[in-house]
């Protein structure tokens, strides 16, 4: 399970090979918005985060610190399980 960083977005991006532009169309969002989200010089809404996750075929979950443990290892058996 990964913690999500305004960068791993970025990353999520580039690893789909999508530009600025494509996830400006898919989310409604100006590039230059979605860019100082990427590069953290804007702190971003929720809502913004959740939008930009969506297009890429994410979802946000937010989980309590104590039970981060438990749910980390509920995915991982889960995703073992799937392979």
């Amino acid at each position: 399970m990964e913690t999500l960083t305004t960068s791993t977005l970025r990353n999520i991006r580039n690893k789909k090979k999508w530009n600025l532009v494509r996830l400006e169309a898919a989310t409604g969002m100006s590039s230059q918005h979605i860019s100082e989200i990427e590069n953290g010089k804007r702190d971003p809404r929720l809502s913004s985060i959740e939008r930009i996750a969506q297009a890429l075929g994410y979802t946000i979950v937010l989980v309590p610190t104590k039970m981060a443990p438990t749910v980390r290892r509920f995915i991982s058996r889960y995703s073992e399980r799937k392979t």
